[in-house]
Formats: C-alpha cells, sequence, structure tokens
C-alpha cells in the first residue's frame, strides 16, 4: 500500500501533466538579434545576470580591469533603451569609491551591495524606471555573535526579502594578531539577516544540512564553492538560494530568517553544475553547465517551485550564443552577447 506522501507527490504529477506540464525536451534556437543603441559594448559580463517582473535585462560589465567597479548596465526587453547604474557618480565620496560585491531586484527597486573606501558596507537604491538614485543603507552587524574589532564581512550574494529585509551572503574573516609574527586569517561563511535600515537580525542556520555553510573554514578557497558560486533569487516567499553542486537543494529563506522550505532538485548527471537560477510564477529555471575537453554543454531545466520535479530540459543549439538574462515563464529566452563589431546585442531563442 502506498504511503500517504507517495500518494500525494503521484497526485501532483498527475495534476501537472493533465496542466500540459508533462516533462518534456526542447531545443533553444535563435530567432532574432536586437543591436542596443547607447549600450556600453564589448566588456566582460561579470557574475549572474538578472531580470525584472518587465522582462528588462541587468548585468555587470567589466570596464578595464577592475572587476569591483564594474557598473550595472539595464537593457529594456525589446532591447531598443539601455541605462548604466554608475554608482561613481554619486556625491557622497565614500559611495562613489564602492566596490559592487553583487546586485538584486525586487519590484521596481535595484539594489547594489559592496564595501567603500570607508571599510564600511553599504546597499545603494536606485528605481528601475527612471535610474534614479534613491538612497544608501550602511549594514551595521554589531548584534552579530560573530562580531568583533578583528572580523570583516565581505558580501557574495545579495538577496531582498518582499517586505524589504536583506539577506547578506558573504564571507567573514577573522584576524588573529601573533606577537611578533605576520597576523593570520581564518573564514568562515555568513548568511546574515539585516532590516530595512540595515541592523542586523539574526543569523540563518543551515544545521545538519551537509553543503558546509556552517563549518568554520580555515582559508579563502575552502568557502569559494559554497559562497561565491552559489546562486539567489527573489520569490515572494523570501529569497531561493541554491549551492553549487552536483545535487543541488534550493533553500527558501522567509522574512523571519528560517529556512521555510528545502526542495531537493532532480539532478540531471554528475558533470553538471548550476550557474543561474530564476524564479517564474511556480517554476524553477535553473542553468547547468557541463564542462568536457573544454567544450562547455549547456542545458536548461524548469522545475516545479513546490516538488522539485522537472517540468522541461533544454538543449541550447550551437548557434545560440551569449549569456542567459530572462526567461518569459513560456518558451522564449533572451541572451546579452556582442556582435563581430564589439557592439552589445541581445539574443532571442525560442524552445522548439
Amino acid at each position: 500500500m502506498k504511503s500517504v506522501g507517495t500518494a500525494i507527490g503521484v497526485g501532483v504529477a498527475l495534476f501537472f501533466q493533465a496542466l500540459g506540464y508533462a516533462q518534456s525536451s526542447s531545443t533553444i534556437e535563435p530567432t532574432a538579434t536586437q543591436a542596443v543603441g547607447g549600450a556600453p559594448g564589448g566588456g566582460l559580463i561579470v557574475g549572474q545576470t538578472r531580470c525584472d517582473g518587465d522582462g528588462n535585462l541587468y548585468f555587470r560589465q567589466l570596464q578595464g580591469a577592475k572587476v569591483v567597479l564594474a557598473p550595472i548596465v539595464q537593457i529594456s526587453a525589446d532591447g531598443k533603451r539601455s541605462h548604466t547604474f554608475d554608482f561613481l557618480a554619486q556625491a557622497s565620496k565614500d559611495l562613489a569609491s564602492l566596490s559592487v560585491s553583487d546586485f538584486s531586484i525586487s519590484g521596481s527597486t535595484l539594489y547594489l551591495a559592496g564595501s567603500a573606501a570607508d571599510g564600511k558596507t553599504h546597499i545603494l537604491e536606485y528605481s528601475t524606471s527612471d535610474g534614479q538614485f534613491n538612497k544608501a543603507v550602511t549594514l551595521d552587524d554589531t548584534g552579530s555573535p560573530d562580531h568583533s574589532a578583528q572580523s570583516t564581512l565581505s558580501i557574495s550574494k545579495l538577496g531582498v526579502m518582499p517586505s524589504g529585509e536583506l539577506l547578506i551572503f558573504g564571507t567573514r574573516a577573522l584576524k588573529r594578531e601573533v606577537p611578533n609574527s605576520t597576523p593570520t586569517f581564518s573564514y568562515s561563511p555568513a548568511l546574515e539577516l539585516y532590516d530595512v535600515s540595515g541592523r542586523f537580525l539574526k543569523t540563518v542556520n543551515f544545521k545538519s544540512d551537509r553543503i558546509n555553510l556552517n563549518d568554520k573554514a580555515h582559508s579563502r578557497e575552502d568557502n569559494f564553492a559554497s559562497v561565491d558560486l552559489a546562486l539567489t533569487a527573489n520569490g515572494p516567499e523570501g529569497v531561493y538560494l541554491i549551492a553549487y553542486s552536483n545535487k543541488p537543494v534550493v533553500y527558501v529563506i522567509g522574512p523571519s530568517g528560517e529556512i521555510s522550505r528545502r526542495i531537493p532538485i532532480e539532478p540531471i548527471g554528475n558533470e553538471f553544475r548550476p550557474i543561474s537560477l530564476s524564479l517564474i510564477k511556480n517554476e524553477l529555471l535553473v542553468e547547468f553547465v557541463k564542462s568536457a575537453d573544454g567544450s562547455p554543454e549547456t542545458t536548461f531545466v524548469s522545475y516545479n517551485a513546490n516538488s522539485g520535479e522537472i517540468y522541461s530540459t533544454y538543449q541550447l543549439d550551437k548557434s545560440m550564443n551569449g549569456i542567459f538574462s530572462c526567461y518569459d515563464g513560456r518558451r522564449t529566452f533572451t541572451f546579452v552577447s556582442t556582435d563581430g563589431l564589439g557592439q552589445r546585442v541581445i539574443a532571442f531563442g525560442d524552445a522548439r
């Protein structure tokens, strides 16, 4: 006799199949490209790209060799307009020196996280509709149990709750002074929640989950896979977080700072790793990449955001190039790229 959980799982699968969500496999084929007037072109794109509810694209573009100073570029959904959120133009000297770590979009606000010359961590807020700078919030971590004069917090990922709380995922470096010797450092992952004013609220505890987030690592390299390569997406329940693994689990962290749900998503192969995460209504779209013999293979997988079951898999046609930026929840994918002249373009592809 089947358990109640198994029966419910089968019922959910049959329900979504009845709605047309039966698992399928398609290829993303190119349909059109659009040159972007006024957008800076040719610069290397750094980190995860983003997409807002209107289909506008966002990414950090390298200028020169200084990754941390890469500004945020917005391209409209049709590719006809662009805007650069240039924090260097801010009136405050401290904010103008900001070294950007990550950015996030919630509603009509762009949040930009980084550290400045004053040694503090700031979150800058902009309007996505007109690019207007709204305000800057300075994080105050004095309530954190890991806070000390010898401890420094570096942001890697930023998530924003629907109610405005800030989820900071990064690394704490603890400096130890040794008499008559060079100071030593140890590093540990930090996942912390702050209120809308930047005040520390609580540390998010992963308890027994075996993804090394609560381990007290002793080198920066030990934290790289679990922190720097992690992915976040904002959703109606809170922030969705996935670690870099071949057995990925999506964690949903709510405004209370507790993990409300764990979604073990079905892996597609031991050699594949997640490199982007998007949430579209009741779908999680994860971009996986497998590097074999120097030839990366990209696969997109659409999951049920509640059960983690696979809806669809999408292979990328070899003629498609660029960095994935947006999915419309139907079958259209958007990529940011450059043409043969070095001009910034967006490329559209449909799953067929």
